[in-house]
């Protein structure tokens, strides 16, 4: 019988890679993480193989000898769009990337991998090619330095290999990449209903390994409290009507892997997964044992800490067990032919020895900085592109005033239209076009004005900033939007060439020959609610001047 690979795992986490590599065979002899939290994690899971340290301080002659394998998911936060609005600190996070490359100098196995995020793909390409620093470390692909390595750096969507979730992650390595390709024509899709339906029970179904256990018996099943009607509208507003990224589902849609989970997101982020119970009419996020599972962990995985945040941190974290499973089957050249799924493993991850204790779930604020900041579009008025009219309260020496703004152009060149008393020119411009019914719109700002006078800048930010009750910036938004389809309905539905350019003219909109910011058909078409806009947001402005 052939002797069991063995394997050290680097940034190990809460133990992703030792599930995975167990399930396929390997023997993870050691791991490696510097978060305690994630540490204490992994030792409850999987004993005492685990030593909390700083790998960049780490000696890489006190790695173990003769070991066969080298795995490891280095920090991605560094890396990620969603840190720093998309810009991190790579310098930081390549110091990581290097010692995991100078660990595997060090043991010379005779496989690695590396994960992390998609982002990383394209770096590793660069430096390994172009910084002297990295490009010693093509030896570890078996390359020259001259050869290309983008055969060896992949971006893989776990969800094709059969985890419900979404998960794009590059994998870097020297290891069997064409068994792990093959893999995927093997696997079924797993969908977000498909887990949350094994796992609404009294009696569970681990969706991804088959056992069946007592809904008393798992930890994590806490709901958090459903979203309020605050946060469920921010939250369809930021997924669904984002000035600049693209339209996301609200809620959720469970007929489909999940999208990714995140080690961090508030209540109200885009990148929040939020579903909607059947039968119920509230909205909620995933449960700790939902993201687990979405995760690929088996529903008898304990997550150790005494912080809610910390827990949901570690799960979205997490390496999928359901990746390094495949990888490790890449490994132990497992043929197509002799492949067999997790769930036919029959594997039922031993409950710790320990449980978790129960840990409050603090998510609700009953106040916020009476400098909250809002924005947000008025419904009707989004034209894609980051084409829009915003409601946005602004702070200046701790006072706050509403105003509405315009964005226009295209979604690599927005510009901003000062809306300050076109309302008075677009009222006394009948030539340029034809206005049906001009008293209808002047009744129809006067009721904005009559709205505005029981609501002051002051009492609008208290009433966002829940120091008080009454009537919110979405209630006011949405009024908005009805007045300004009112509006709309007395304008023309389109604008006529010459008239269109020296109507946006007149309003201050740049519409220069060669300036192509203005997409005149886009204009054109929605000319009556652009208009309507326009009309609207100068009247609220020349109302809410302090």
């Amino acid at each position: 019988m052939p002797k069991k690979l063995t394997a050290i795992d680097l940034y190990s986490g809460i133990g992703g890679w030792a599930t995975g590599l167990k399930l396929a065979g390997i023997d993870v002899v050691k791991s490696y993480e510097y978060w305690s939290p994630a540490a204490e994690t992994y030792r409850q899971n999987h004993g005492g193989n685990v030593e909390v340290t700083d790998i960049r301080e780490f000696n890489p002659s006190d790695y173990p000898k003769g070991v066969d394998i080298v795995v490891g998911s280095p920090p991605c936060t560094q890396f990620s769009y969603s840190n720093r609005g998309g810009s991190g600190n790579i310098q930081d996070g390549l110091k990581d990337i290097h010692c995991f490359f100078r660990a595997v100098e060090a043991v010379n196995p005779k496989y690695w991998a590396m994960e992390n995020v998609p982002r990383v793909k394209g770096i590793l390409e660069r430096i390994l090619n172009d910084e002297p620093n990295f490009r010693r470390y093509k030896k570890l692909f078996g390359l020259k330095d001259n050869q290309n390595i983008s055969d060896f750096i992949s971006v893989i969507d776990c969800s094709e290999l059969g985890l419900p979730q979404s998960r794009k992650r590059m994998v870097a390595g020297n290891f069997p990449w064409h068994l792990l390709e093959a893999y995927k024509e093997k696997t079924d899709e797993m969908t977000l209903g498909d887990v949350l339906k094994s796992i609404s029970g009294n009696t569970i179904v681990d969706p991804t390994y088959g056992f069946r256990i007592t809904k008393s018996e798992v930890t994590g099943m806490e709901p958090e409290p459903a979203l309020t009607g605050e946060e469920r509208r921010m939250n369809e507003e930021a997924k669904n009507y984002h000035p600049v990224y693209n339209k996301m589902s609200f809620p959720d849609k469970q007929d489909r892997p999940s999208r990714t989970v995140t080690a961090t997101c508030t209540r109200v982020s885009r990148e929040s997964i939020v579903i909607k119970p059947p039968g119920k009419r509230h909205y909620r996020r995933l449960t700790l044992r939902e993201r687990a599972t979405v995760q690929g962990f088996p529903l008898t995985y304990d997550f150790f800490s005494n912080s809610y945040s910390n827990q949901l941190k570690m799960a979205g974290n997490a390496l999928p067990p359901v990746l390094a499973y495949h990888i490790g089957l890449a490994m132990r050249k497992v043929k197509p032919t002799s492949y067999k799924a997790i769930n036919a493993l029959k594997y039922k991850h031993t409950i710790p020895k320990t449980r978790p204790h129960e840990v409050e779930i603090k998510v609700l604020r009953s106040a916020y900085p009476e400098t909250r900041s809002f924005q947000a579009a008025i419904p009707g008025l989004r034209f894609g592109s980051g084409v829009r009219f915003e409601l946005k309260n602004l702070i200046k020496n701790g006072a706050a005033q509403w105003k509405v703004r315009f964005f226009y152009g295209t979604s690599k060149d927005i510009r901003e239209l000062e809306l300050n008393g076109q309302h008075k020119r677009l009222l006394n411009i009948q030539k340029l076009f034809s206005i049906k019914d001009k008293s209808r719109i002047k009744k129809t700002m006067a009721k904005l004005e009559s709205l505005l006078k029981k609501e002051s800048n002051g009492s609008m930010q208290a009433v966002w900033a829940h120091l008080k009750d009454g009537f919110t910036p979405y209630d006011l938004i949405d009024e908005m939007g009805k007045l300004s389809e009112v509006i709309a309905s007395s304008l023309p539905k389109k604008t006529e060439t010459p008239k269109d350019k020296m109507l946006l003219k007149m309003l201050g909109i740049r519409c220069e020959p060669d300036d192509q910011v203005v997409n005149m058909k886009k204009f054109n078409e929605n000319a009556s609610k652009m208009l309507s806009g326009v009309l609207l947001g100068s009247w609220f402005n020349s109302l809410r001047k302090n």
